[in-house]
């Protein structure tokens, strides 16, 4: 029996922690770090999806980290993000999904773009997130069945 495809919107999560364009970067680094999150879609009133922000796109124009003194240096991250606002970095072409779709759409989606997460949107507003965290945690309870119990072993 073929077991039916989980959908996108039972595998996203829809309490999104989300900017404005006029948020500083220095708030996004801090919403990443204070939430456990990699991922901020970047909305405007109503929720309409502007564009999306990673912690690793912050983490890039920051600069390498190669040694010591550039660790050092860097420690006054706060100060280079500060006055900078997310529209400044932001990734404006960003692919959505709609949550109707399957999670193999999906991660389809997220493997063409190269990306890690994708903004769900319903009549072009943000109703979630889902990232490959989410399809591998589903497929993990589809597939990964318990290891056969060898001959002769008592249950």
């Amino acid at each position: 029996m073929k077991r039916k495809e989980a959908l996108v919107q039972d595998l996203m999560t829809t309490e999104v922690i989300t900017v404005s364009p006029t948020d500083t970067l220095s708030l996004a680094f801090f919403l990443f770090h204070t939430n456990s999150i990699h991922y901020l879609p970047i909305v405007e009133k109503g929720k309409r999806i502007v564009g999306m922000i990673s912690e690793f796109d912050i983490k890039r124009m920051l600069g390498p980290i190669q040694n010591e003194a550039q660790l050092i240096e860097h420690s006054g991250w706060y100060k280079q993000l500060k006055g900078k606002h997310v529209d400044t970095f932001v990734r404006k072409r960003v692919p959505r999904i709609k949550p109707e779709l399957t999670a193999s759409h999906a991660a389809k989606l997220m493997l063409k773009n190269k990306i890690s997460a994708l903004p769900v949107e319903n009549k072009r507003k943000l109703v979630g997130i889902i990232t490959e965290t989410d399809i591998l945690r589903e497929y993990i309870k589809a597939f990964d069945q318990p290891a056969p119990k060898a001959k002769g072993t008592k249950t």
